[in-house]
């Protein structure tokens, strides 16, 4: 977890339930809020919802909807790919889909993330030369 990040109090306790209750899933998700402290230069330009959904390979071929806030069985991490400059989250849950690794979707639970400032998705950062970079590395062909 992030040093920003606000847990509710059992969430880690749920994701090792649904870990246990799931031995064939290599990781455990759920959505969360996103409270942006400095809007002005965030790309986001306020607080927002990602609500996630149950896994979905092809919809995870999409786009990203699983942060990195999440619990992942050591021996399933691949590691981020650090030659990424943004979406290095997609491409580590794409990386895993690869090697036949789903996760186990936590519904009723959210975290909250507090941004700080624009961090790895700055404006910076060109999004369309990152979501290319994820689609050539994976073969997406969107």
């Amino acid at each position: 977890m992030d040093d920003d990040i606000l847990l509710p109090r059992n969430l880690l306790q749920k994701m090792v339930w649904a870990l246990e209750k799931n031995p064939s899933k290599g990781y455990a998700y759920c959505g969360y809020h996103g409270i942006v402290l400095h809007p002005h230069t965030h790309p986001m330009r306020g607080n927002f919802q990602i609500p996630s959904m149950p896994f979905n390979g092809q919809r995870l071929r999409q786009g990203n909807y699983i942060s990195t806030m999440s619990l992942i069985r050591r021996e399933c991490f691949p590691m981020f790919d650090e030659s990424l400059r943004r979406y290095q989250d997609w491409d580590l849950y794409l990386t895993m889909l690869e090697r036949g690794i789903e996760g186990v979707f936590i519904p009723e639970t959210k975290f909250y993330a507090y941004y700080l400032d624009e961090g790895i998705t700055s404006n910076t950062n060109n999004e369309q030369e990152a979501i290319m970079a994820i689609v050539r590395k994976h073969n997406l062909g969107m």
